[in-house]
């Protein structure tokens, strides 16, 4: 569902209900989440792709985020204490990161890449942009002291094929 109002009040109770929506998700279990960003005419098929997603793996999953830009964040809902659940929330995280991609987007928008991410920046950017972004990283922090291993490791992992590959 969208919700468009011109009406100051309605809208910013709409703001009220998108800054609680996570509160209120709690109620059915714990939740994975972080941001992935789509082009503005692709939103309404990330969120069908999530609910489809969310069949498939047999949980929540809630679409909340910034239409102006893009910036969603597909909330799995699921039990930790539940080894199957857990599984299917990550495969699930996966699942909407490759919609992402598919759809033009990117895998991150406000929230950055951090270590659930990793992987996935490496199969978004490529070897060439991996080691870009370790050559930045060795100039301005030498040592590796500042946040180490947080954003990516500084070897290649195995979504980055050999130089030539």
């Amino acid at each position: 569902m969208t919700y468009v109002t011109d009406d100051l009040a309605e809208g910013n109770m709409l703001l009220q209900a998108r800054r609680v929506v996570l509160t209120a998700l709690e109620t059915y279990g714990t939740w994975l989440t972080d941001d992935v960003s789509v082009p503005r005419t692709r939103i309404a098929e990330l969120i069908s792709s999530c609910a489809a997603i969310a069949d498939d793996v047999g949980l929540r999953i809630a679409v909340v985020g910034h239409a102006g830009d893009g910036n969603m964040h597909p909330t799995i809902v699921y039990d930790p204490t539940s080894p199957d659940e857990s599984e299917r929330a990550h495969k699930a995280f996966d699942a909407i990161l490759d919609i992402g991609l598919s759809l033009g987007g990117t895998v991150t928008g406000e929230h950055g890449i951090g270590k659930i991410k990793q992987d996935w920046l490496a199969r978004e950017i490529g070897p060439t942009g991996m080691r870009v972004h370790r050559q930045i990283k060795a100039a301005l922090d030498p040592d590796n002291l500042f946040n180490p291993e947080s954003m990516f490791s500084m070897r290649p992992n195995q979504y980055e094929p050999a130089a030539g590959s």
